[in-house]
């Protein structure tokens, strides 16, 4: 039988997102995900393979704000892929409202 592993996910103050994995009584030491995320969400497929996806806010060459999608490997994580841009994204667009 497989052991449980737990993963957490936070912001920090600056929207900066983490990751941490449960060891034992304690915790890993956090892994910076996400430079700035407004958003994000999170599954686990049959292999235990967690994928995520989160907004970028932030728009810089290169790293557009959008949508990005990252997964674990066995090294950690995969690099940021860009699934979608939109200047929507933008602090600017974000603050309007509705």
């Amino acid at each position: 039988m497989r052991e449980a592993q737990f993963t957490g996910f936070w912001y920090d103050v600056d929207n900066q997102l983490f990751e941490a994995q449960a060891q034992g009584a304690g915790w890993s030491t956090g892994t910076a995900l996400a430079e700035a995320a407004l958003n994000m969400d999170v599954a686990t497929d049959a292999n235990g393979t967690l994928h995520l996806a989160y907004v970028r806010p932030l728009n810089a060459t290169g790293a557009p704000a959008g949508v990005y999608y990252r997964a674990t490997t066995g090294a950690g994580w995969s690099v940021p892929i860009l699934v979608y841009t939109s200047s929507y994204f933008e602090p600017p667009n974000l603050m309007r409202p509705m």
